[in-house]
């Protein structure tokens, strides 16, 4: 398969993802799981998209989208603990206020690691034989 339809593949999955989000939150907006099963959808969205302009940039560079791609990642992890409080039912109500603590803990430092420090994410070359690397 080509590089190419590698990457509209990626899109494809990331516009499924886009209208099944879209689709249970238009059930029921006002429930508690239909609206944290769209955030985790919205963060996988962000991640294909994220992803697809890491392979061709159409704007900015490459390392700013691998940047992102792992935020995106994060994002999505991170929207999957919220969502595992509400599904299948509401459990540990006590425990949110540490989960959100430790979310919001967690990506503050992700995002000072990922974008002010070198020590996630150098930078991205080309390799010849083996296309894009992360260093």
């Amino acid at each position: 398969m080509s590089e190419l339809a590698k990457g509209v593949v990626v899109l494809f999955v990331g516009v499924l993802n886009l209208l099944i989000g879209i689709l249970v939150l238009t059930r029921n907006p006002k429930n508690a799981i239909n609206q944290r099963f769209f955030v985790i959808c919205m963060s996988f969205v962000s991640w294909c998209l994220t992803l697809f302009l890491y392979e061709y940039p159409l704007f900015f560079n490459r390392l700013l989208w691998v940047q992102l791609v792992y935020m995106s990642a994060i994002l999505y992890m991170t929207s999957t603990l919220y969502f595992s409080f509400v599904f299948p039912s509401v459990t540990f109500q006590k425990s949110w206020l540490y989960a959100k603590i430790y979310s919001v803990s967690y990506l503050i430092f992700s995002v000072w690691l990922m974008f002010f420090t070198k020590m996630w994410v150098v930078d991205v070359v080309i390799h010849p034989q083996h296309g894009l690397q992360t260093i």
